[in-house]
């Protein structure tokens, strides 16, 4: 049974937080106070986000048998970041990967089958198309290794605008 001491030390826990709060309120302002949390929070959300997304796609590629793996929408298949010394050096490309796509969803491999003559661009495609997520290939309703073609593109930003 609780009684009232138990009680008051909760007040006083809670009192305690309160003032710490208002404290880095005072220090800081109410906005950077706040923004680390927020921003964690976010994140928190886009990754429950993402992965009800990626559990709903692969149960309908179970349902439907898909016969080859698929991009999820929610984490689009882009390679964010150019090289700086092929950025550097003006030089753009197409590279052509062959991928192996795991049951799991995950890249297990990836193999250069056209190259675009620059290794700094070849080398980012190949390190960027790791970090990629698939909806696997499903055979007999049980997901599968499969092997896929990808082809990226380099162009330089500022070019590709004008």
């Amino acid at each position: 049974m609780r009684g009232p001491a138990s009680l008051g030390r909760r007040r006083g826990i809670f009192a305690a937080i309160y003032a710490g709060l208002l404290i880095a309120i005072a220090s800081f302002g109410f906005g950077r106070a706040w923004e680390p949390l927020v921003t964690t929070i976010d994140a928190f959300l886009q990754s429950i986000a993402v992965f009800q997304a990626a559990h709903a796609a692969v149960a309908e590629a179970l349902k439907s048998n898909t016969a080859f793996p698929s991009a999820l929408p929610v984490l689009p298949h882009t390679i964010t970041v150019y090289p700086i010394l092929a950025l550097r050096h003006n030089e753009e490309g197409d590279v052509l990967l062959r991928v192996l796509v795991l049951a799991s969803g995950e890249v297990g491999d990836a193999r250069i089958v056209r190259s675009s003559g620059h290794a700094q661009l070849d080398a980012a495609a190949l390190i960027g198309v790791g970090y990629w997520y698939y909806v696997p290939a499903v055979h007999d309703h049980q997901a599968v290794d499969c092997w896929v073609t990808v082809l990226i593109r380099f162009r330089i930003p500022d070019k590709a605008a004008a």
